[in-house]
């Protein structure tokens, strides 16, 4: 072969390898190129988490409405929890592409984005909205598969989305029963059984109408609770079988009332109510205890 030959060979597969080269620089391999994750991504980038108005959701438990009211929002009607609010944004502030892990329908179901079995998320920005299916929790904490409903691609997100949404209607309501700057509170009245206790705060000292002190300890765990006393669920009324509800009643130093709570009942269980509002809380037994302790002796 003679040196002429060579170098023409040689040439030719210069090109043919750096036409290779090329094609794998833009396919991003040798093989066919993936599915595009944009759709679901671009759908979702078309609302911004911070601006949303609406968020409906339609889970396994409970089909709720999230709307923004001014700088707070509500859970069909109710007050919504500030914290369940703030992780669903959160979760939707993407930052992170995501892969297609499946194109066939028939892989939908095992993955949780089907439509009988995802939990689709209508997110309303002014005149915009975007539904996205949320599926199955993926193999790492804190990533999920999602889908659009009128596509079949399924996309593998780094987000947080099935374990923000998937939730009742309970646990998106904010359970705040009261909160109390307890620095303004100068004075606690309890009243129970036809009886009223009242404890007054000099300084950092409380007593008891008598003049002898009150237990600190157990002034610091009330308190507490008046910082922001909170329920574990909510009920309908209060059971008509509770026989017995006690009143506390915080005031501050000019006699003005900053907060009053019944309690009901006397179980491990017990119900609370604010006086001006239709909302019964339900609260343990050892919480209530501490907003208002038996009477000292």
């Amino acid at each position: 072969m003679s040196e002429t030959t060579l170098k023409r060979i040689l040439a030719a597969l210069v090109v043919v390898v750096a036409a290779w080269g090329g094609f794998t620089l833009v396919s991003g391999r040798t093989g066919s190129a993936a599915p595009s994750a944009d759709p679901v991504l671009d759908a979702l980038a078309s609302v911004e988490p911070a601006h949303l108005d609406r968020i409906r959701i339609e889970g396994r438990h409970d089909t709720v409405e999230l709307a923004r009211s001014g700088v707070a929002w509500t859970v069909d009607g109710y007050p919504a929890d500030s914290a369940a609010v703030k992780r669903i944004l959160a979760a939707l502030d993407l930052s992170t592409g995501g892969d297609v892990v499946a194109t066939n329908p028939a892989n939908h179901a095992r993955l949780g984005v089907a439509a009988d079995s995802a939990v689709r998320a209508t997110l309303t920005q002014g005149d915009r909205s975007v539904t996205v299916l949320v599926g199955r929790q993926g193999p790492s904490y804190g990533m999920a598969y999602l889908r659009l409903p009128d596509q079949d691609e399924v996309v593998l997100l780094q987000t947080d989305l099935r374990g923000a949404l998937d939730r009742r209607l309970d646990d998106f309501r904010d359970k705040t029963i009261v909160a109390v700057d307890t620095a303004r509170v100068r004075t606690v009245e309890i009243e129970r059984d036809g009886a009223t206790v009242r404890v007054s705060r000099a300084d950092s000292t409380w007593t008891l109408e008598s003049g002898a002190p009150a237990d600190s300890l157990r002034m610091r765990d009330l308190l507490r609770e008046f910082s922001r006393f909170l329920a574990t669920g909510f009920a309908e009324a209060v059971p008509d079988t509770v026989d017995r509800s006690v009143l506390v009643r915080a005031l501050d130093a000019e006699g003005d009332t900053l907060a009053v709570v019944w309690i009901h009942g006397s179980e491990s269980t017990r119900w609370a109510t604010v006086p001006g509002t239709e909302t019964v809380f339900q609260v343990p037994g050892w919480r209530a205890d501490r907003l208002a302790p038996a009477r000292e002796r």
